[in-house]
């Protein structure tokens, strides 16, 4: 229908232009999802952008609310690993594969609950100056789908980010508590935004 297409179209512009700003690109669109690109200089800048994102959804989703829309719910999972990205094939499209982009998907998949950010260990070394982030499962080694068993973090705050870099303030709690969410069969949810 056309308001998924026009709310596909305002996300994919708003998160276009917060990738940029943190020197990330959108790869390609997924479904209702997207693949971003980071260079692994840019680990903190990629953890950093969908901090960001998650605010954007907020915001998006408080004009929703406003005129009576449905809440759009967003989570994300962030790999810091080894991936190719080039052209290959027929189609000659860019793309990106190996274990990058699987774990990302895997760990996107992994995050069950409304806003979460989740990343792998090994990004989670890279960013820990920046982020208060806290391991899932009891912090014992989650089993993915295809992938060793490993541990995952869940972003829970930005420890020190100056506003004027990249719109998120120093110390900026990720849960908010967000009413009024109903799942498809009516029933009420909790939900929580990452972003206050």
């Amino acid at each position: 229908p056309q308001e998924a297409i026009d709310i596909m179209d305002v996300y994919l512009k708003r998160m276009g232009e917060t990738a940029k700003a943190h020197r990330g690109v959108i790869l390609k669109g997924q479904g209702d999802g997207s693949l971003f690109l980071y260079q692994k200089k840019d680990s903190r800048e990629a953890v950093l952008a969908t901090v960001r994102t998650l605010k954007e959804f907020h915001w998006m989703n408080t004009q929703r609310r406003e005129h009576g829309e449905d809440y759009m719910g967003m989570h994300a999972g962030i790999a810091l690993a080894h991936g190719t990205v080039g052209v290959i094939g027929q189609l000659k499209e860019f793309d990106s594969w190996g274990e990058a982009a699987n774990l990302g998907r895997r760990l996107e998949q992994e995050a069950k609950g409304k806003g979460d950010i989740l990343i792998n260990a090994t990004l989670y070394e890279a960013v820990k100056g920046i982020v208060h982030a806290e391991p899932i499962n009891d912090g014992q080694p989650v089993e993915m789908k295809g992938m060793v068993q490993q541990l995952v973090y869940r972003v829970m705050s930005v420890k020190d980010t100056p506003d004027n870099v990249t719109g998120v303030e120093k110390g900026a709690p990720l849960h908010a508590r967000f009413d009024g969410y109903r799942d498809e069969a009516g029933r009420q949810e909790e939900a929580f935004l990452k972003i206050p």
